[in-house]
């Protein structure tokens, strides 16, 4: 569980002054895959 209390993936904050920080859904999960997929080393990867 998370410190919010939420079950869920965390999620990004949106900064409704900024239309250039818009969330999108599921954008932290794509980026943990990318960087399991694309970023990791053959070492690195479990």
């Amino acid at each position: 569980m998370l410190e919010d209390g939420s079950k869920n993936w965390p999620t990004s904050r949106e900064d409704t002054r900024n239309t250039h920080t818009r969330s999108e859904t599921n954008d932290n999960a794509k980026a943990v895959a990318d960087d399991l997929t694309k970023k990791l080393t053959p070492e690195e990867k479990p």
